[in-house]
């Protein structure tokens, strides 16, 4: 089984060596666990849900907890606390995001085991109690480093002073960001000597970093997002005075819904004294105005965007009511790497039902990256060639011409043939296992079936435990659950059991490189070598009746007219793979096939088993003939 190490390793490799398990606790039922750990550093909130998620996963359907402290930082928390704010915020930014603006310019200090939260802002130590922020702050320090420590929160300025001071500051942030804005146009308008207006689409240029738009999850003001517009639509309202812009925007970790007022008029649709006077109507200048800002938010476009998070009314859910939008890159990707790859294996949209890119789009791109050279490799077809050529000229790059092709065999009936007569014993037998990877996963349900002379003469079913959770899409295939297999022995006493039934009549199996696999794993885990004669009902089936459409088990019960009730289940798919057996093995009787050494080569039809990708690079014009000729 894979341990608790390997889980983190594979999640987040940085942590590895740097976790102790400290102790793992479980219900009476072991429907949910609590899992411990020890670390030498700070585990910051994103890693440890990652490390959870893994836990999770791994152990699904079992409720897991986690918990993972740093006693050893206890000590530096308590002599420089200002040294884990940041650590703290991001702890914050999740649950309490509306708090998180009256700790930007707060101090954290020590007097013993109480911690003094200190907000230039008088009104913060009401709302953060309110928010009961001191408790979380409480709960983080006893289960992040082991100490128990008491919150207070207090204002070290008074309300004037603070105002005058948010307003000095607002107003330096405006300049600053304004100056900034001028002087990247400056830069990027250099050869033209033009100062260009900052690119703003509605109210004010946009300053600080956008906020991941899955963390949006309550009320707050001056929310600052980014990302794709998907979707937008306008409504007139207010007797055609303004326009209801409403348009929702996803970063790719959620989307948001905005909605922005548009007012046709300078005054922002604010009538004068006399209430029942009309406004005039727009003019073709404020009509224009507010038809670019919608142009500019349109399906496709990157936008940055800033306003009050709010739950809406009409919609029921949380919207940002957005007062200031301008536009963003659309981001790139950009091959950063000193020594460039080759890539040498690429599909365009040639390849059906797979590459949806053509030539040109793929090798402009590889371009771009500064890649020296670039093949492409569509399915089967050559297609892409003319485009392609053209493209890497135009593009300066080398074209290594290819495809993908299939490479086939037959297999076999039988493995290990020998002379024995086919009335003799077979063995049919079927395994329900807990995944498909013979080395990682195990088998679960065991059914076999001996057959002699057209005959079902005996049968053998075993629950098997399989020392593993069973995973939640296995139980619901085969309708096996943990509590079913919890008190069956354990393979090293049913796979002997198994190997004794079967004695050292041939194994036979649908698909039994799947089964043989299984059985030849869990016979190595026991230090036993087997090697018996394997018939292969599927290949069986591909040869005899080549003009089936399908081969699987289902199909060919259906086309023998062999009942098969509760599919997925060991003895009933032997039982019904047994019988589909009698009648095959009664065919080759009528061929005057009658021992299993003889059945390879009477029924070898060339039907094709299985195929296999294979790439093909032309390194010379002789090869691109001979791509074109396959």
């Amino acid at each position: 089984m894979i341990s608790w190490e390997q889980i983190i390793d594979e999640a987040i490799p940085e942590l590895k060596g740097h976790l102790s398990l400290e102790r793992v606790v479980t219900n009476m039922t072991g429907s949910a666990i609590g899992i411990y750990l020890v670390s030498d550093i700070l585990i910051d909130e994103k890693p440890f849900r990652a490390v959870r998620s893994a836990m999770r996963r791994r152990f699904d359907p079992i409720k897991v907890s986690l918990y993972i402290r740093s006693p050893a930082l206890a000590q530096d928390f308590l002599s420089d606390p200002e040294k884990y704010k940041p650590f703290i915020l991001r702890c914050l930014q999740r649950h309490y995001q509306s708090c998180i603006p009256f700790f930007k310019d707060a101090r954290f200090e020590f007097n013993g085991d109480v911690l003094s939260l200190l907000f230039e802002n008088d009104l913060a130590p009401r709302y953060v109690i309110e928010q009961q922020v001191d408790r979380y702050i409480t709960t983080l320090a006893r289960d992040v480093f082991g100490c128990e420590i008491h919150v207070t929160c207090q204002a070290v300025k008074l309300r004037t002073e603070q105002i005058e001071e948010i307003r000095e500051r607002r107003k330096h942030e405006e300049e600053e960001a304004l100056k900034q804005l001028i002087l990247d146009q400056k830069i990027r308008a250099s050869q033209e000597k033009e100062v260009k207006k900052p690119n703003v689409i509605l109210g004010r240029p946009i300053v600080g970093e956008p906020i991941d738009m899955v963390d949006l999850n309550e009320e707050g003001n001056k929310i600052i997002i980014a990302g794709e517009v998907v979707s937008a639509e306008t409504k007139e309202l207010r007797g055609g005075e303004m326009v209801l812009l409403s348009f929702f925007v996803t970063d790719y970790t959620s989307t948001i819904k905005c909605k922005v007022f548009l007012h046709y008029h300078k005054n922002n649709g604010r009538r004068g004294k006399n209430s029942d006077e009309p406004l005039p109507p727009p003019t073709k200048e404020e009509m224009e105005a507010v038809k670019q800002v919608i142009d500019s938010v349109s399906p496709g476009k990157w936008v940055i965007a800033r306003g009050d998070l709010k739950m809406d009314s009409f919609d029921h859910a949380l919207v940002l009511m957005t007062n200031d939008i301008s536009p963003r890159e659309t981001p790139q990707r950009l091959d950063e790497c000193g020594e460039k790859r080759i890539e040498l294996h690429m599909h365009t949209n040639m390849s059906e039902m797979d590459g949806i890119a053509s030539a040109s789009d793929l090798i402009a791109r590889a371009a771009k990256w500064g890649h020296p050279a670039v093949a492409i490799t569509d399915h089967g077809v050559v297609q892409a060639f003319p485009e392609a050529f053209g493209a890497a000229k135009k593009n300066k790059i080398k074209l290594i011409p290819g495809m993908e092709g299939y490479l086939t065999d037959t297999k076999p009936v039988v493995l290990r043939p020998d002379d024995r007569l086919l009335s003799g014993d077979i063995v049919v037998v079927d395994f329900e296992t807990t995944g498909l990877n013979s080395k990682r996963h195990r088998v679960m349900e065991i059914g076999a079936v001996r057959i002699r002379n057209g005959q079902i003469i005996e049968e053998l079913s075993r629950f098997v435990n399989p020392c593993m959770p069973i995973p939640p899409e296995v139980s619901a295939l085969t309708h096996i659950t943990d509590s079913m297999v919890r008190d069956a022995e354990t393979a090293d006493k049913e796979i002997p059991r198994l190997l004794e039934f079967i004695g050292d009549a041939p194994f036979a199996a649908h698909n039994a490189k799947f089964d043989y696999a299984f059985l030849t794993e869990e016979c190595k885990r026991l230090g036993i070598e087997i090697s018996l004669p394997v018939i292969d009902t599927l290949e069986f089936a591909r040869r005899l009746y080549p003009d089936m459409r399908s081969h699987k088990l289902g199909a060919v019960c259906k086309h023998l007219g062999v009942s098969l009730k509760n599919a997925h289940r060991a003895v009933h798919d032997a039982h019904a793979t047994a019988l589909c057996l009698n009648r095959m093995l009664s065919d080759c009787a009528e061929k005057d096939i009658l021992r299993l050494d003889e059945i390879n080569k009477a029924i070898d039809t060339g039907a094709i088993s299985e195929s296999f990708h294979i790439t093909l690079l032309a390194a010379e014009q002789d090869g691109i003939t001979n791509l074109n000729r396959i």
